[in-house]
């Protein structure tokens, strides 16, 4: 596997990457850029940017927020924090991880260091989007039900292999590089309601950094890494699923263009629920006084991720099935940031509601689904199944992240970036970073 998957990240020529590839990736780049500026001001960004400015350092690459540069390691770890902190960033279920917020910081960390081109930056996001899926698929959900964070570890090599392609690293380069990262690739779900969640995706994007940065200047490290004895898949609970040919695997399915992006403030494996939820409420036009009782189905692993039935803070609500669908109950907009605060989980009315829903594992449902039961005081039971995994096209989940983005950071930053974005193939990262003006 360290040899197939480092030879389809070094080896695909931009020939076989479709428009339609590009396109997804230049959406959630987007996505990342709304959610980065808006989770810079948030507290774990804060911290984390302290420490780097402390330290300084060579000015290398930018984060976001700042006019001074520093060392692209660092910059990455800042840049990874950020579009992690308000967990509002694309996730992407054939591995059940978050990657442009790993994969984007990394690359455009040395994209700007590098001073490469707009297009070589693309080509190497997606690709090290796709490795990404490719590995967490291969790893299996034995190793994300085991407690991995999958964002930071399946995120870390994939975002190791796109910045080994934007240098040009060899195979053997590639594969040393893949090695270092194998050792240095962790986190944890433990973190997950805390600040060390989106820390996790910063750390990963700075570790793809330090290990490519290694092997161009020749360390050596384990060839096999992620299969060997003792390996990465051995020591992290891999199943070691056959991928068949990567190359073409890829050419007749790019798995990153089914990539799904947020438009709830919270935990992805909520988002299905809410759905189904608010469609009853649309349908039915009851108020939240009316409901008696709220059954909600869900795959069974998402009960030890996002089932957090008495939330302290703002954080541990977003992994709150309970409280998420309170707060859409009693009229609070799940969509915006700031709802997730402190102050919800002291709210007597929510907590009301909250202990009226009921999470049911049901391993009938797919990951990306759920089933929703409102049983009213009157006796009428109404039902709403939602999938996830049912993507509208393209021009409209184009429209709804320009919309969600607008309401992050304003619809004139948003134009300014996604003008920048559509112009990225023809123009060079500096000039990107400055037409973007997202310092």
């Amino acid at each position: 596997m360290t040899r197939d998957i480092a030879q389809f990240a070094i080896g695909t020529s931009e020939d076989e990457i479709s428009q339609q590839a590009l396109a997804v990736m230049a959406l959630s780049l987007m996505d990342w850029f709304a959610v980065a500026i808006a989770g810079k001001e948030q507290p774990a960004t804060r911290i984390v940017s302290r420490i780097i400015q402390e330290e300084g350092g060579a000015a290398q690459s930018s984060i976001l927020g700042s006019s001074t540069k520093y060392p692209a390691r660092a910059a990455a770890l800042v840049n990874g924090v950020s579009s992690h902190a308000l967990d509002y960033d694309d996730t992407h279920f054939a591995y059940v991880g978050h990657p442009s917020t790993v994969i984007v910081p990394a690359v455009l960390a040395l994209a700007e260091h590098h001073e490469c081109t707009g297009q070589k930056f693309l080509d190497a996001a997606l690709i090290g989007a796709e490795s990404a899926c490719l590995i967490g698929t291969w790893l299996g959900r034995r190793h994300y039900q085991a407690g991995f964070h999958q964002t930071a570890t399946a995120g870390c090599l994939g975002s190791t292999l796109a910045c080994a392609r934007l240098l040009e690293l060899d195979l053997e380069q590639t594969q040393h590089a893949l090695g270092i990262a194998s050792t240095r690739a962790t986190g944890l779900k433990s973190q997950f309601g805390t600040m060390g969640k989106p820390y996790n995706a910063g750390v990963a994007a700075a570790n793809a950094v330090e290990s490519v940065l290694l092997a161009g200047y020749g360390f050596s490290s384990a060839g096999n890494a992620l299969e060997c004895e003792q390996g990465f898949s051995a020591t992290h609970a891999g199943e070691e699923h056959q991928l068949g040919d990567l190359s073409e695997r890829f050419r007749n399915n790019c798995l990153f263009e089914s990539v799904q992006h947020k438009f709830h403030s919270c935990c992805h494996g909520i988002h299905a629920s809410l759905e189904a939820f608010a469609q009853i409420m649309d349908d039915c036009r009851f108020s939240h006084e009316e409901i008696k009782r709220v059954s909600v189905s869900v795959n069974p692993r998402w009960m030890k991720v996002c089932d957090i039935k008495h939330p302290q803070t703002g954080l541990e609500a977003k992994f709150s099935y309970r409280f998420a669908l309170a707060m859409l109950a009693l009229g609070i907009d799940t969509a915006a940031p700031a709802s997730f605060a402190d102050e919800v989980c002291q709210s007597t009315e929510l907590g009301e509601f909250a202990d009226r829903v009921q999470v049911e594992p049901d391993a009938g449902h797919p990951d990306t689904a759920t089933t929703v039961t409102i049983e009213t005081h009157s006796g009428s039971i109404h039902n709403q199944y939602h999938d996830l995994e049912n993507l509208p096209d393209l021009a409209i989940r184009t429209r709804k992240v320009r919309a969600k983005a607008e309401s992050l950071i304003g619809e004139t930053v948003v134009r300014q970036i996604w003008d920048s974005i559509q112009a990225l193939p023809y123009t060079g990262i500096d000039q990107f970073m400055q037409d973007a003006n997202c310092f």
